[in-house]
């Protein structure tokens, strides 16, 4: 589990750039701005659909595909899953055509603080990016049939392909074409995964496109009624991504667009984390419920939950500090005033503390999903979801857009300890990772930020080598502290790179 953890964390690390990189163009081009917004709003809605209609059989797909694969076989297994990409296309169809006759009912309540050519705007962004709900889905499916077959690397591998290919669209054409370019790069690299992805199922000769297409619904109905207990969770969760965008909008124009730019960088973490849950630990934990293989199960849950705590520390200590250079370097632009920018920079900090909430609810769930306690799941993520939309409702006149990631960490750290307290095997040690990893992240995140504050450098008058400067220097105050601590408080990854170094030391001697 380490091995495959650590190189798929390292493939889609490769790719943490170039959506930097992305990013940052985005910034350039388009900045604070209504067309921004709509883009931002109008992606928002295909998305917020895909997970409210097809959420919950994505996420469940791979535990009910491993279960059917090890129990029936693979024919039966590929046989449901031919019904279920069947409806899956003739339903999104539907969906899509709905979507494009009447987009102006799902704009006015997606953003209620739009009006007159806001409005329009908006309109037009939903009928540009409906195929995409379609699209989108196959991509999820056909990656989460390939994850079953435990091929990992090629979805990664593929997507960052589709990055470079959107990089270059934007470049050439953002000036020309304005936020059109951003709908142009959508398609072509959505298409060019679909055609990666479609290549290798064939190659590994899967046979779900070589025999004739099953009308039959028992496929669907078996995966339908597998994720049902989900959907509940999952349209809350839509209605908080409504509520949110529609406090935003109310906040006033250019808000939506720096909430976006704030959770950016800590979303990338997150999603490099939560795919890596999803891809490896999901299908393996399942497999060793369904054995009975409490050891197994309680070994790789806890390597990866202490994996990602390790890994999220790291990153929020940094950007403890590392946030403001780090959203100078990227965001800086005629577009986007300073006091945009302290927002964004403040926001940032808050959403990548929130990220510790979020990952314990996923990996928590995930364990839940897998010893067949979906149930604890559905409440907990209900729950979270609700106390998300109240709380933005009620503290939003207090807190601002500061309510956005307070809101999302008191939620799902909540949610998290919920699931926790029903983690079925050994609890105590889990609790006591917990503590230590927490420990580790105040401490070393506490004597980064006095340092820091106390000794900041400057290299010249140049801005951008000093933002540069600085980032290293956050960085390295991170590796120092983070790694010391961890000595004394005997975290475990620490304690195997030691290893790993005095291994290789006296194999080098020896030579």
């Amino acid at each position: 589990m380490y091995k495959k953890s650590i190189i798929l964390f390292l493939l889609k690390l490769l790719k943490v750039p170039l959506a930097i990189l992305t990013l940052s163009l985005t910034a350039k081009y388009f900045g604070v701005s209504l067309d921004k917004d709509v883009w931002l709003i109008g992606s928002m809605i295909i998305g917020m659909l895909g997970l409210a209609v097809w959420g919950p059989i994505n996420e469940t797909f791979r535990a009910k595909f491993v279960v059917i694969k090890e129990s029936e076989g693979q024919e039966t297994a590929i046989s449901y899953t031919k019904s279920l990409l069947f409806y899956m296309f003739s339903i999104s169809c539907i969906i899509m055509i709905l979507i494009f006759i009447y987009p102006q009912l799902i704009a006015e309540i997606i953003a209620p603080g739009f009006s007159g050519l806001e409005l329009e705007k908006l309109v037009q962004m939903i009928r540009f990016l409906v195929p995409i709900f379609l699209l989108s889905q196959l991509n999820l499916i056909l990656s989460s049939i390939l994850n079953a077959y435990e091929v990992y690397y090629i979805p990664e591998i593929s997507s960052l392909c589709t990055q470079i290919i959107n990089i270059f669209l934007i470049i050439f054409f953002a000036q020309s074409m304005g936020i059109q370019a951003l709908i142009v790069a959508l398609y072509i690299s959505t298409l060019v995964l679909s055609i990666f992805l479609i290549s290798k199922i064939v190659r590994l000769k899967i046979p779900l496109f070589t025999h004739p297409i099953v009308f039959k619904f028992d496929g669907f109905k078996l995966f339908f009624i597998f994720a049902l207990p989900f959907f509940l969770p999952y349209f809350i969760g839509q209605l908080n991504g409504i509520v949110e965008k529609a406090v935003a909008t109310s906040i006033g124009v250019g808000a939506v667009s720096i909430v976006d730019f704030a959770r950016r960088i800590p979303d990338l973490l997150n999603s490099v984390l939560i795919s890596i849950i999803l891809t490896i630990l999901v299908p393996t934990l399942t497999k060793a419920f369904v054995n009975h293989d409490a050891i197994t199960y309680s070994k790789e849950f806890l390597e990866s939950y202490r994996l990602g705590l390790f890994g999220l520390i790291l990153f929020i200590v940094f950007f403890i500090n590392g946030a403001e250079p780090v959203s100078y370097l990227l965001y800086k632009s005629p577009s986007i005033n300073t006091e945009q920018m302290n927002s964004i920079i403040l926001l940032s900090k808050l959403f990548a503390i929130s990220l510790i909430g979020v990952f314990s609810y996923i990996i928590f769930g995930m364990s839940m999903l897998s010893a067949d306690k979906a149930k604890l799941y559905v409440i907990s993520g209900s729950f979270a979801q609700i106390l998300v939309i109240i709380v933005n409702l009620i503290m939003v006149k207090w807190f601002d857009m500061k309510v956005f990631p307070l809101s999302f960490f008191l939620a799902h750290f909540l949610a998290a300890f919920y699931m926790l307290m029903h983690y079925p095997y050994d609890k105590l040690i889990i609790y006591k990772e917990t503590i230590r990893y927490y420990l580790l992240g105040i401490i070393s995140a506490s004597f980064a930020y006095l340092i820091y504050s106390s000794y900041k450098l400057s290299f010249g008058s140049n801005l951008v080598i000093n933002q540069f400067f600085n980032i290293f220097y956050s960085f390295f105050l991170t590796i120092i502290l983070v790694f010391l601590v961890g000595a004394i408080l005997k975290i475990t990854e620490i304690h195997l790179l030691f290893q790993l170094i005095r291994f290789n030391f006296m194999k080098g001697r020896s030579k």
